[in-house]
């Protein structure tokens, strides 16, 4: 079961990659371009798509005029995200708040205008013999996205509470995505763990040999969002460009009510279209979407703590970054720590 739901991750995941010229001219003159990435956290955006839900609501804003187009793109990690935005080659781009907060430190000047999801995120493994973090030798290699994730800070975040040593893990590290890393991982070859999200993570779960090494949540000592949408620095200053936001941001509210009811066992005839979409069976699913940590919300969390440890780690500036978001992205700021 495990393998076959691998195989589907992979086909969908395929079918759903960048084609093609990234540019402003492939897109279309004055289309709205956004990035998201694999997984479970990703679902509104699934949702806004299967539903058409962005694009509904800017014909209604535009009307009688032309409303802008769409062009969705799916990348393996918050790297290519990051690349292609400073590029100019994307509008709108989802990730977690480390390589956002890296990114700003940077001088990118992305501004975050809205959460987006929490996750059960985890380091699993399926070795017989490795039980904690201390079982973790030098020679056992760690998949994650890639250094400055949010996997890697959570996993510092971690060492640093058990060790004092929140690099312990560095040298270990090999980067992959999700469902590369869980590939790898279930075939016993190149990692000994893998530190992920869902449905990747509960994948590997559902494995016999499956076990929980650490929980997101443990590393950082509570909840956070996982993944939040940042707009490129000169996108949304037009009024154009400020109504596809306004738009934007009505299309994600719909798509998240409608998440929240399709994991209360509503909605199943878009139950059923999500099925098709991830490519696994109902009941995979519905389990899978009912974990309590599963949660849909625009509201933003973790920020202070985040910035606080990943200045620690040397990974950016804390007053500079602080700086920047106090005065730009004032939402972060807004909502619990």
């Amino acid at each position: 079961m495990v393998m076959k739901i691998i195989a589907a991750l992979l086909v969908l995941l395929a079918g759903c990659a960048p084609r093609g010229d990234s540019s402003r001219e492939a897109a279309g003159p004055g289309a709205v371009r956004i990035a998201e990435q694999h997984g479970l956290a990703y679902l509104p955006l699934v949702i806004m798509q299967v539903e058409g839900l962005l694009e509904e609501e800017l014909r209604r804003d535009f009307d009688p005029d032309p409303a802008p187009a769409v062009e969705w793109r799916r990348t393996g990690n918050a790297s290519a995200i990051r690349e292609a935005m400073l590029a100019g080659h994307l509008d709108i781009g989802f990730m977690g708040i480390p390589p956002y907060l890296i990114g700003v430190d940077r001088g990118t000047g992305w501004r975050v205008f809205t959460g987006l999801s929490e996750a059960p995120l985890g380091l699993v493994t399926v070795r017989e013999g490795l039980r904690s973090l201390d079982d973790l030798q030098p020679r056992d290699r760690i998949a994650l996205p890639q250094p400055g994730s949010i996997q890697h800070i959570l996993l510092a975040m971690a060492s640093e509470e058990r060790y004092g040593d929140p690099r312990r893990f560095d040298d270990r590290l090999v980067s992959m995505g999700h469902p590369e890393g869980l590939t790898a991982l279930l075939a016993g070859r190149d990692v000994a763990a893998h530190f992920t999200a869902p449905p990747f993570l509960f994948s590997a779960l559902e494995d016999p040999r499956g076990r929980l090494l650490l929980s997101g949540e443990d590393a950082f000592g509570g909840a956070f969002t996982f993944i939040i949408g940042a707009a490129a620095p000169d996108w949304g200053k037009t009024p154009r460009e400020a109504r596809i936001e306004g738009a934007f941001l009505r299309a994600l509210d719909r798509a998240i009510g409608l998440a929240r009811k399709v994991q209360a066992g509503e909605e199943q005839e878009l139950f059923r279209s999500l099925c098709q979409v991830y490519g696994v069976e109902a009941e995979v699913l519905r389990a899978q979407m009912d974990h309590p940590g599963q949660v849909y919300s625009r509201e933003v969390r973790g920020f202070d703590r985040f910035i606080g440890a990943m200045a620690r780690y040397g990974y950016l500036e804390d007053e500079r970054v602080r700086d920047f978001l106090t005065e730009a992205a004032p939402l972060v700021f807004q909502a619990t720590p």
